[in-house]
């Protein structure tokens, strides 16, 4: 699929977000997804005349970051490399300016970039806008596409960048000139023609894919946008006067920007960690779970080595939450928690699944140690005692299902699937004891455990 937000990052999402009340915004984007041409989601899938222009872009854009390298010169690269690192942070931060008198926000990715371009060159702006684009699309993309679009995204900046470096020399201007009042108009040409080259190209790409007409893709999408670039270039220029005169001028130029993204990548990386921890038992979560527990599988089976993944369910919860509440649940969801992490290897994983279930994976674990591994679980679990109120303890006790690879499943879905039958198995026969949850003994959760184990691993024994 190209679309303006995924296609050229710089443009559409980082380079200009507009600020709407939650509501409208919603609406507003009811509105357009029920009206607006849904692009096909694959390479293949795409028009002919779409795919042949995509082409077209990124094998020029590639080869004009090609003769970039070969431009460079010694004497710039100590600038190139602070400002290529620039780049490459802001991208990864997504780090914004706010607009005055707007409610948009301008990525400073293109300050950097056109920064560039006026003191160092075509190249090096080249460069640098590559280096950003890959980057907003290898790690912080919402949702990872096609690496056709991101090659697009590239080689639409790198012709952008080419378009608006002929401008600004054909009017006299040239990489490192003094930035002085006179220079202005050809200035605020060189900025006019990034910004309609850029949004351009990109229109072009989605009106071919969406089969509408390529102007009315760019005033519905990009001619609002203004604002931003206007504001990105004004900064650029005060950036690029500075620089022309004199290098020391980088060191705030950087601290300013280090500032900026400071709080945005702290913001972003306990994002990212409050993502993948379960809050209430700082257990891995689902979303944790399923991208390790595919690496695990395919580590399996490329050392040939087993994979044994259990279910576990806490028996009677229900019983629990309804006789002495949440509080009392949560309290003992926790308690599990802890007693099977401390039970298990360092290099085991232990995940809260769902609700009050648990995964539990244990690479290169052989059948017969699986066995013993969840009798071992049981019984942790069975001696431990949750105070729900005064005198009224409760007696933990957990069902076990197993599933080991690859015997009993070749990928981490079937595995689960043959775990999550076995533990239910097992938890309706311990249903059928009355008060499941409360006030069960320890004999009693250990012999259920050698029960379950048996029942998950009877086919691959």
């Amino acid at each position: 699929m190209v679309a303006g937000n995924s296609v050229l990052r710089r443009v559409a999402e980082p380079l200009l977000n507009i600020a709407r009340p939650a509501s409208a915004c919603r609406r507003a984007a009811a509105d357009v997804r029920a009206e607006r041409p849904q692009p096909p989601q694959n390479w293949t899938a795409l028009p002919l005349g779409a795919r042949c222009y995509i082409a077209t872009v990124t094998g020029i854009g590639v080869a004009f970051i090609v003769l970039a390298f070969q431009e460079l010169s010694e004497r710039d690269a100590p600038l190139l490399t602070a400002l290529a690192v620039l780049s490459l942070i802001t991208a990864f931060a997504k780090t914004t300016l706010s607009v005055p008198g707007s409610a948009s926000t301008l990525s400073f990715c293109y300050v950097i970039d056109f920064t560039a371009l006026l003191v160092i060159g075509p190249a090096a702006a080249t460069l640098t806008s590559a280096l950003g684009v890959w980057a907003q699309g290898t790690f912080r993309a919402r949702r990872r596409g096609p690496r056709y679009r991101t090659w697009f995204s590239i080689g639409a900046l790198a012709m952008t960048v080419q378009a608006a470096w002929f401008t600004y020399t054909r009017l006299g201007g040239s990489a490192g000139e003094p930035i002085v009042p006179a220079t202005v108009p050809m200035l605020a040409a060189t900025a006019t023609m990034y910004f309609v080259s850029n949004t351009m190209l990109v229109a072009g790409a989605v009106a071919l894919t969406t089969r509408r007409r390529t102007l009315a893709v760019w005033r519905s999408t990009f001619s609002s946008i203004w604002p931003g670039h206007l504001f990105g270039f004004s900064v650029a220029t005060a950036a690029s006067a500075g620089l022309v005169r004199s290098k020391l001028w980088l060191l705030p130029f950087t601290v300013a920007i280090l500032a900026l993204t400071y709080d945005t990548l702290h913001a972003y990386v306990e994002g990212l960690s409050e993502s993948l921890i379960d809050p209430l038992t700082d257990l891995p979560n689902l979303r944790y779970l399923r991208t390790h527990a595919a690496q695990e599988v395919d580590r399996a089976r490329r050392d040939e080595t087993p994979l044994v993944v259990m279910m576990i369910d806490v028996v009677g919860f229900k019983a629990i939450n309804d006789t002495y509440g949440h509080r009392a649940g949560d309290l003992a969801l926790r308690e599990v928690a802890q007693r099977l992490q401390a039970s298990l290897r360092s290099y085991d994983i232990c995940a809260r699944y769902a609700g009050d279930e648990f995964v539990v994976l244990l690479p290169g674990c052989q059948a017969e140690e699986a066995q013993a591994k969840a009798a071992a679980l049981q019984e942790a679990v069975a001696c431990t005692r949750v105070e729900a109120a005064a005198g009224a303890p409760i007696h933990l006790d957990v069902s076990v299902g197993l599933a080991v690879f690859p015997q009993q499943g070749d990928s981490f879905e079937e595995l689960l699937a043959v775990a999550d039958g076995a533990m239910f198995d097992n938890k309706r026969a311990a249903d059928r004891n009355p008060g499941g949850g409360i006030g069960r003994s320890t004999r009693s959760a250990t012999r259920k455990a050698h029960l379950a184990v048996n029942r998950g691993l009877a086919p691959a024994v």
